[in-house]
């Protein structure tokens, strides 16, 4: 993947951001949030033999929602629409505790990078199951929720943070975690 850079990013009263790549060819993020979102969708239901195929989509819709997100998100309504589909549809199709601890870490990390700027625009209903699918991860293994690894509970616990962390109207608060030693 190119280096990306905001040609807006040192205005802040830019009503538009603008990607562009190292070359200065415009970038525009729906195309590249397509190129991972459809196969990931075609690959929602798991098995042994796609488990790489999505754990290295996951990885490269974390990294562009960073990237997209830094310094001020570009992310509007329907992106954030377009990219929750295929993570909620992963979930649907899977029983939650047969999804692999490196994958649940993934979506949760997309689902925080989501949530960083969802907040303000995301209905409550699925806020609420947002909250409550984060907060299970926490719980103690039992009948229907298996023992989860530290980098599920650390990226469950982020995208908690992201729900519920302080807002202001400039939105400018950044949380920042140290590490699980």
């Amino acid at each position: 993947m190119t280096s990306l850079f905001l040609a807006a990013e040192h205005d802040t009263d830019a009503k538009e951001a603008f990607w562009f790549d190292t070359n200065l060819r415009f970038i525009d993020p729906s195309v590249q949030l397509k190129e991972i979102c459809v196969p990931l969708l075609g690959s929602a239901t798991l098995s042994r033999q796609n488990q790489p195929r999505v754990l290295a989509l996951l990885d490269a819709l974390v990294s562009l929602l960073k990237s997209l997100s830094e310094p001020r998100s570009i992310l509007t309504q329907n992106l954030i629409k377009y990219v929750f589909v295929p993570l909620s549809t992963l979930l649907q199709r899977n029983e939650l505790q047969d999804v692999p601890d490196q994958i649940l870490e993934r979506l949760f990390l997309a689902l925080g990078a989501l949530c960083h700027t969802w907040w303000w625009m995301c209905d409550v209903k699925t806020w609420e199951h947002l909250l409550m699918l984060s907060g299970s991860s926490l719980l103690p293994p039992g009948p229907k929720f298996r023992r989860r690894d530290d980098h599920v509970k650390e990226a469950a616990i982020r995208c908690l943070l992201e729900l519920m962390r302080p807002r202001t109207p400039a939105g400018n608060i950044s949380l920042k975690l140290c590490p699980i030693s």
